[in-house]
């Protein structure tokens, strides 16, 4: 999560296989440590930047959080095809746009970019 004057708040990862908590999504967990220490006037004005599209759980806490502005790599339907069809590896098919949608504020989602370089990271890291 980076601020308006271009300092990062937040940093994460996708903690899933470590961690084993299937909440453990990048975009959360940056959302977790930056909204204790950030005002929610300075994150409406932030960007929340990730590899992938946030997924509707993600959206949720950028709702909530009042994040202004999403730009994403990878879309949803292109990640699907690197998870495959096993069952836990499914998602709610609804896009993070339909859930910012219905927001009473605001909230600017950019993508998908750089999609070859945003795909890279899942290219064989998904079960099969």
């Amino acid at each position: 999560i980076v601020a308006a004057d271009g300092r990062v708040l937040a940093r994460a990862s996708n903690a899933n296989g470590e961690s084993g908590d299937c909440t453990a999504h990048a975009e959360l967990s940056a959302i977790r440590l930056a909204s204790p220490l950030h005002s929610r006037g300075e994150l409406a004005v932030a960007t929340l930047y990730s590899s992938a599209e946030p997924c509707v759980m993600c959206a949720g806490a950028i709702f909530w959080s009042a994040i202004g502005r999403v730009v994403y790599g990878i879309d949803a339907e292109r990640l699907r095809v690197f998870r495959g069809e096993r069952i836990d590896q499914k998602d709610a098919e609804l896009s993070c746009r339909d859930v910012f949608q219905t927001a009473s504020h605001a909230i600017e989602c950019i993508g998908p970019a750089l999609i070859e370089e945003a795909s890279s990271s899942h290219q064989g890291a998904w079960k099969v």
